[in-house]
């Protein structure tokens, strides 16, 4: 396995990182504790959560975040795992209400130092943005958070570049803790605009520019799609995804059976291979997985040496 480090940080990272949004519910205890440990056992240290996944399910609230501290505390292993999580999300029943007040954040990491039932987070995000509020307001509280050893470092999710833009000029200006990281919709797909939650960021071309000169790490979430590349008709065509399929998403969904062919492995593979070799920025795509399988054949796309060329034909925008 081979690690990077963090731009703006010290910590060494795996080249992909676990997603556990249904962790608790769909994924229960036993399946969720499996995956994580396959993940590890394969050389992953990097696992991404939130204060309110699953909370879309019924039954108890936070369960991702608190089924991932009963694993660290079952497993003594906190020290070999670096946990990103996010806070700040609106309640899913009042999603125009944002909820990115100084107590608002403050209560979110309190609730997921809680769950996770450790002294501090490694990459504390905001799950969402409101731009009727001045990105200063906002930083200052991450600042404290990251003062106080709360956090080790600070990301925004789903936010726009020009936001993002802005809150490291502040941060610059008054000398404070930087944004080094930043979660938004990235991956092999191109997603169809008007199907996307209007609160959800993704890659476009003038985002992809913008990562190029940021300096940001970049963990893509959606990494795979949907699925989108591993279903097909009986032709072979891609069946119609609502939220990706479309001329672009097709062109790739043939480039990436062509790379499965050429590289002799899974289109999984495929995909984990090409966004963690991005020559322009540090991208780590999340992968979520339900099985321990799935934990295998995603991260086999580690050990591809994709050559340049094809690794460009997939992933520029």
């Amino acid at each position: 396995m081979d690690y990077i480090t963090l731009n703006g940080t010290d910590m060494k990272v795996s080249k992909v990182a676990l997603g556990t949004a249904t962790f608790g519910k769909d994924a229960d205890e036993a399946t969720s504790f499996a995956v994580m440990d396959r993940f590890l056992a394969n050389g992953g240290n990097l696992i991404d959560t939130a204060v309110m996944y699953a909370d879309w399910l019924p039954g108890e609230k936070s369960s991702s975040e608190k089924t991932i501290g009963k694993w660290m505390k079952s497993r003594g292993n906190r020290k070999d795992v670096i946990i990103s999580t996010k806070g700040g999300h609106p309640q899913w029943d009042k999603m125009e209400i944002s909820r990115l007040s100084e107590a608002d954040i403050m209560s979110d990491i309190q609730k997921s130092l809680a769950n996770l039932q450790t002294d501090y987070i490694d990459i504390y995000f905001l799950h969402r943005d409101d731009k009727s509020i001045p990105v200063g307001d906002i930083m200052d509280v991450l600042h404290k958070i990251v003062s106080s050893g709360k956090a080790r470092s600070i990301g925004l999710s789903n936010w726009c570049t020009e936001r993002i833009a802005q809150a490291n000029e502040y941060c610059k200006s008054k000398g404070i803790t930087p944004i080094t990281s930043s979660q938004i919709q990235f991956g092999i797909a191109h997603p169809n605009p008007d199907k996307i939650d209007p609160t959800t960021e993704f890659m476009s071309k003038d985002a992809f520019e913008y990562y190029k000169s940021a300096g940001l790490n970049l963990l893509s979430f959606s990494s795979q799609s949907g699925g989108y590349f591993f279903m097909q008709n009986e032709d072979g065509s891609p069946k119609n995804n609502p939220f990706y399929d479309n001329k672009k998403s097709r062109e790739m969904f043939y480039k990436v059976k062509e790379m499965s062919k050429k590289y002799s492995c899974s289109v999984g593979a495929v995909i984990v291979s090409a966004l963690s070799s991005n020559p322009y920025f540090n991208t780590i795509p999340i992968i979520g997985c339900m099985t321990e399988g799935q934990v295998d054949d995603s991260m086999a796309g580690l050990n591809i040496e994709m050559c340049e060329e094809d690794v460009k034909a997939l992933i520029l925008r």
